[in-house]
């Protein structure tokens, strides 16, 4: 389909990177043979001592549209984004960490999605990558998928599907609009914004696995995950933005099982601080119904295996 130039999108993607120079030439490569490439690409290399820069400027020879930077001192990946947001110029924006990578068809597909439909966002199935495994996430259906904020809520609340930070391209506008990147929220931040910006504009869904998330011991999310005490600093300004949403955008949060998504941590963290029970019984509340409506399910799949069995013999 030909796009008209003045409906085309265009996107900046934010690629960060630090002591990563063993996954870089995947990742980079992935970027700089899309079939359809990024309009703008902005690399940081946060001061890596692992050989990562020279790397780097070896990949992007020749690329007129990639700006990199190389920090002289390490300030961290929270700051870095936040200077790559300022550098960015075009509509939408990606997030890309040097460990995951991408199918060479991602943006021709998302942008493709959200020219077609005037989407603020677009994301596609994750792949995740685990002791070179690939795992693969959500539940593929039968064709891609546009979904207003109530349908999205419906979305999470009857697959537990959530869009994941490395599969999905946001309207830049939008993103700095709902506060961008805050960094109290850790691991938690680009989940937060881009389901605020799902729960109040018009997103789709590219039914496909597309974004590869690379899992391993050393990524930031892995580290936090396992610490219980870095999770506990993290939640209280995580449900003081969504406290801090409006009502609907609140109410979207809780009706669509979000909190079930989260790590197990979570549970605990609210049910023993009162402030937070109106989190807590809701939680309560859906697992009770989901553990009915599978104790249900297996029941009668019990029900029907007996009774068939049972006409055998007839």
């Amino acid at each position: 389909m030909q796009i008209n130039s003045a409906s085309r999108s265009t996107v900046s993607v934010i690629f960060t990177n630090y002591n990563y120079r063993h996954f870089l030439y995947r990742s980079l490569n992935s970027l700089l043979k899309q079939t359809r490439i990024p309009d703008e690409i902005i690399i940081i290399d946060d001061a890596s001592t692992d050989g990562s820069v020279d790397l780097i400027q070896e990949l992007i020879t020749g690329h007129s549209h990639i700006q990199f930077h190389a920090n002289k001192k390490n300030i961290g990946l929270f700051q870095n984004v936040e200077t790559a947001l300022k550098l960015t110029t075009k509509k939408f924006i990606y997030f890309m960490s040097s460990d995951d990578y991408l199918d060479l068809t991602f943006f021709e597909k998302i942008l493709g999605l959200i020219e077609k439909f005037d989407l603020s966002a677009c994301f596609s199935l994750p792949i995740f990558v685990k002791d070179n495994k690939n795992h693969y996430g959500g539940i593929k259906m039968q064709d891609h998928q546009i979904f207003y904020p109530n349908d999205f809520a419906n979305l999470i609340k009857n697959t537990g599907l959530w869009i994941c930070g490395n599969a999905v391209v946001v309207n830049k506008e939008l993103f700095l609009a709902f506060e961008g990147i805050d960094e109290k929220l850790g691991i938690h931040c680009d989940l937060f914004i881009n389901h605020c910006i799902a729960f109040n504009c018009k997103t789709g869904l590219y039914n496909e696995h597309l974004a590869y998330l690379n899992i391993h011991e050393n990524s930031l999310s892995s580290k936090i995950l396992k610490d219980k005490k870095a999770l506990y600093k993290i939640y209280p300004f995580f449900l003081k933005k969504i406290n801090s949403c409006s009502k609907s955008t609140k109410k979207l949060f809780i009706d669509s099982q979000f909190f079930l998504l989260l790590p197990k941590f979570f549970i605990d963290f609210v049910k023993y601080r009162p402030i937070y029970w109106d989190y807590y019984f809701a939680i309560k509340k859906q697992k009770n119904k989901t553990k009915s409506i599978n104790l249900f399910n297996k029941i009668k799949n019990k029900i029907k295996a007996f009774i068939k069995q049972s006409f055998k013999y007839y």
